[in-house]
């Protein structure tokens, strides 16, 4: 497909017809992205121990099920707004001992460090979606910080997206198919009932009578 080629997606969300151009990442540029004003001493973390890491954690439900449903895991849980950090810390004034939580942004925290191997399982769980074109490289999948997050992930880890719009499901596949070879579609999802929901914005689509998608892609190398 040529670059100025039009992928056609029908997002039965807003009735209406999407178009979206083929996205080709760019390669990231880290001297763009101010630094953390702390550094992260990853010695002070368990060693030998299974790793999540988990971007845009909101009001933490899905961080502390997560660690309540696994306990041989430890999680970290990145949130950089202080209204929903706050709202994470009234939820849970005890928090779990393989709970590790951080408020900061994720590609600031990444961006600096020296890629490695440390996480089994990264959850980016119904992201901003910033549907205008313009904003498209705003998008996870198509961010050029996307390969240096996946430079962090473990051989054989797995990488987890939700959302509740079609047409980002769709052109997630797309660009991953494209752009990440090593990358294979491990699970691909439609999740239908709120009593399964495990963040407060799936249980609010669910309830609604949305269908959510769930994308697990797996690191082959």
């Amino acid at each position: 497909m040529s670059e100025d080629q039009n992928i056609l997606i029908f997002s039965h969300d807003s009735h209406c017809i999407l178009f979206y151009q083929e996205i080709n990442v760019r390669s990231f540029d880290s001297s763009r992205v101010p630094p953390p004003p702390f550094c992260l001493n990853w010695n002070s973390f368990p060693q030998n121990k299974k790793w999540a890491l988990e971007i845009g954690a909101g009001t933490g439900e899905f961080a502390r099920g997560f660690c309540k449903r696994n306990p041989d895991w430890f999680l970290l849980s990145l949130e950089r707004t202080s209204n929903k950090s706050q709202k994470y810390f009234e939820g849970s004034p005890q928090q779990d001992s393989n709970l590790y939580f951080l408020r900061a942004d994720g590609i600031n925290v990444f961006a600096h460090e020296k890629p490695r191997p440390l996480f089994d399982k990264i959850f980016l769980l119904y992201p901003n979606p910033y549907p205008k074109k313009k904003q498209s490289n705003l998008r996870w999948h198509n961010m050029p910080f996307f390969q240096t997050l996946l430079e962090f992930l473990k051989p054989q880890g797995q990488i987890e997206f939700r959302t509740n719009l079609e047409w980002y499901a769709e052109e997630c596949k797309g660009t991953l198919k494209e752009n990440f070879p090593d990358l294979t579609l491990f699970q691909d999802n439609l999740l239908t009932e709120p009593l399964m929901a495990q963040t407060a914005f799936e249980r609010k689509y669910l309830e609604r009578g949305e269908q959510c998608h769930q994308l697990i892609y797996q690191l082959n190398s």
